[in-house]
């Protein structure tokens, strides 16, 4: 799961230059983001932080990283394993500091 996630990162970077940039995601409302969202609705509050851990991280805002990576690991979906995502984050935090 984690190499999927990291085979990814160029996909994410495609997204953001479609639908803007860091700082304006990061400053965006859940209602914002979720019009962009091409994810089922039963998934959209865990991409939605997600999206805005990764724009902070990309932000070098370590803190509000790291707290919304917190709020992440809170949102379960369920029937649905994210762990390996949520690690995937917890390194990119860890290995920035």
């Amino acid at each position: 799961m984690i190499s999927n996630v990291c085979n990814s990162v160029d996909d994410f970077e495609m997204w953001f230059e479609k639908w803007g940039n860091f700082e304006k995601i990061a400053d965006s409302s859940f209602d914002e983001i979720t019009r962009m969202l091409t994810a089922v609705p039963l998934l959209w509050k865990k991409y939605y932080l997600m999206l805005k851990c990764y724009c902070a991280f990309k932000l070098c805002l370590e803190q509000k990283a790291q707290l919304l990576l917190e709020d992440c690991r809170r949102e379960t979906v369920d029937g649905m394993n994210f762990s390996d995502v949520d690690e995937y984050f917890c390194r990119m935090l860890n290995n920035k500091k």
